[in-house]
């Protein structure tokens, strides 16, 4: 994992200082960053701001660069302390990209051991143009290397391709976004290990909800009938376990005081409302009172900036 340098003062510009950005660094919590950009670094800020290195991806331009439990101090000469290690990364990914790919780390393999460099190559994609995201060569390669790896890469087809979850859902949604009718073949795989029975598709909302909406974009997209059963299960389904008369749980049908399972699952429902709004585009049989009784909810919170995450009292 990577670490930043220890002893931070609380006037130090990154652990203060107007919150610009989100995504902060925060000095009293420990903050798991995942994987620097293209690198391959998997890493995590302990308290302090101390980035440790977690590991590697494997065949990424870091593998056997790195150690686990050393320490990043800065990069491409700028130090991590008294800035936001966030930014400096995301201004070293983009100007690597954009020149020769090289990437500049200062790694200390303790906290008392002297610094060193190590550099790590990335790819090389060019600019973002002045139009981004639109008509943007760099854009366009990163969408194709993303497709690419969607619709081929056997460990993730295994893991969510193959899993009939979220993850599946969402590759399904982004491959035919693009729009390259090459993919598809992808997507009506996807749809075609669902199970023959219907029913043994589960109810978890937020699973049926995103599969509901790539099953409906999927159906419109190309006509193909074979998905419409599963299309009528998210709906029938739908009517089956709605609550109050507007809305769903986390998951099944049961009340219950554990977590926001006992109460309406909103975030979870708006893709369960988006399948069933698409569902009648499609043709399909949805319930009315169902749909107009989720509608009238939703449509509380519009014009408050968000949707609220769950309520457990009505």
């Amino acid at each position: 994992m990577l670490a930043l340098t220890s002893s931070v003062s609380a006037n130090d510009p990154d652990a203060n200082g107007e919150a610009i950005y989100k995504s902060r660094p925060t000095v009293n919590t420990r903050q798991n960053i995942h994987c620097i950009g293209a690198t391959g670094i998997k890493a995590r800020i302990y308290k302090g701001l101390v980035v440790k290195v977690e590991g590697t991806i494997a065949n990424s331009p870091a593998e056997g660069k790195f150690k686990v439990g050393q320490i990043i101090t800065g990069v491409n000469g700028k130090p991590f302390k008294g800035n936001n290690m966030f930014v400096l990364l995301g201004n070293a990914l983009t100007a690597a990209e954009a020149t020769n790919g090289k990437i500049i780390f200062d790694i200390k393999d303790s906290v008392q051991s002297p610094a060193r460099k190590v550099i790590v190559q990335i790819a090389v994609l060019g600019s973002y143009g002045k139009t981004w995201p639109l008509n943007c060569p760099k854009t366009n390669k990163i969408i194709k290397q993303t497709a690419e790896f969607y619709a081929n890469d056997k460990e993730f087809k295994k893991k969510y391709l193959d899993s009939r979850g979220i993850g599946g859902a969402l590759a399904c949604l982004f491959l035919m976004s693009t729009g390259d009718d090459s993919y598809l073949p992808t997507v009506k795989a996807y749809f075609s290990n669902f199970p023959k029975d219907v029913t043994r598709i589960g109810d978890h909302t937020w699973n049926n909800g995103y599969n509901g909406i790539a099953c409906a974009e999927y159906y419109l997209r190309t006509g193909d009938q074979s998905v419409l059963p599963i299309l009528q299960f998210y709906c029938d389904d739908a009517q089956k376990r709605k609550k109050f008369g507007r809305g769903w749980v986390h998951w099944g049908m049961g009340i219950s005081a554990g977590y926001v399972a006992g109460g309406l699952m909103n975030p979870a429902g708006s893709q369960i409302l988006t399948t069933l709004l698409l569902s009648k585009e499609c043709g399909m049989d949805v319930d009315q009172e169902t749909l107009r009784g989720a509608l009238r909810y939703w449509f509380r919170f519009v014009g408050h900036g968000t949707i609220p995450y769950a309520v457990l009292t009505m």
